[in-house]
């Protein structure tokens, strides 16, 4: 693909007229459109832009030229936005990160593709990034920390050193990662939770410090 700064978004909801505000004015990149499924379309322009269906995007802002942002939050535990991220990687396209200019990093940050990391995160060195993560403002990842890919991890959220959080986690606003453990796949802390101990895959921990209360299973509707 030819190195261009012009990038469709995926989305037409208030995250993405947060995520557009911030591509047009913290960033290099040009919003040239918007676009979502077919049956999701209210109006055919956002902003002034034009919506395309996403299932025609190609024909309208081809991959060859026009890279691509999928501004979705934690629906589904985040499941929706890796449907679409997958989809639109399938077709092609050169999916963007966006990083807020007040973050503070290192040089040998690694960060995935579709990233968005806000206001004042302090992302410290050896600190890795998957994939598809939303990183919202004010937080720590300390050092030797890996975030996988798909997560969500909300405002004023501290990772301390040497922990890894596996793909498909929520961490809520507020929430503590205890040092040299692991959050397992598909997790969710509460607001405030002080996680101080490895966790189940599937599991809801919640309190001080964090307790099992629940499990997700494939039909529960949380996070939508």
């Amino acid at each position: 693909m030819e190195d261009s700064n012009e990038i469709v978004i995926f989305g037409n909801s208030n995250f993405t007229k947060l995520v557009y505000y911030y591509f047009t004015h913290d960033s290099h990149y040009e919003v040239m459109a918007f676009t979502v499924d077919k049956d999701y379309i209210t109006d055919k322009e956002f902003f002034g832009l034009p919506v395309v269906p996403f299932e025609e995007r190609e024909s309208f802002y081809p991959p060859d030229h026009f890279k691509m942002f999928i501004a979705l939050g934690h629906t589904l535990l985040n499941k929706l936005r890796a449907e679409k991220y997958s989809e639109a990687k399938k077709k092609g396209y050169e999916l963007v990160s966006y990083i807020n200019s007040s973050v503070i990093r290192w040089k040998n940050l690694k960060i995935g593709d579709n990233c968005l990391i806000f206001e004042n995160q302090i992302l410290q060195p050896y600190v890795m990034i998957g994939n598809n993560t939303i990183l919202w403002g004010s937080g720590v990842i300390s050092h030797d920390s890996v975030i996988g890919d798909h997560c969500f991890i909300a405002s004023n959220v501290v990772v301390l050193e040497n922990v890894r959080v596996e793909p498909y986690c929520f961490l809520g606003a507020n929430a503590t990662i205890k040092e040299d453990i692991t959050v397992a796949k598909a997790c969710v802390s509460g607001m405030g939770a002080s996680v101080t101990r490895n966790t189940e895959e599937d599991g809801v921990y919640v309190g001080l410090p964090a307790c099992l209360r629940s499990k997700i299973d494939s039909q529960d509707k949380f996070m939508t």
